[in-house]
């Protein structure tokens, strides 16, 4: 699997990337930067972080706390104190990466 999820701007001459990715058959969610001397052709560079796609609920998780902290627009926590997934988007989750409800809920209480 190599899907690019998101490209967008860190500045003029480094844009981030969002991958979906295989390696040694294990499916990864790839966060990296890549870099242009000329603008038309982009490289990656070794700055960024790949991650199995299994713990993607808790990043997701820490990135709506990270926002609610900042005071930015997150979702209110759903179900008790630091839950920032929604029932929706937990049902999602485990719909797109075929998981159970029980296995996203043990990694957000880690």
């Amino acid at each position: 699997m190599e899907k690019t999820v998101a490209v967008f701007p860190k500045n003029s001459r480094e844009n981030i990337h969002i991958n979906l990715t295989e390696f040694h058959g294990r499916d990864l969610l790839d966060i990296r930067i890549f870099w242009s001397a000329d603008g038309t052709s982009w490289n990656p560079s070794k700055k960024g972080i790949s991650i199995g796609i299994e713990k993607l609920p808790i990043l997701l998780a820490c990135l709506h706390q990270a926002a609610d902290i900042l005071g930015q627009d997150a979702p209110e926590p759903s179900e008790g104190e630091g839950a920032f997934l929604t029932p929706e988007e937990k049902a999602t989750l485990c719909e797109e990466f075929n998981v159970e409800m029980e296995q996203i809920d043990g990694l957000l209480s880690e």
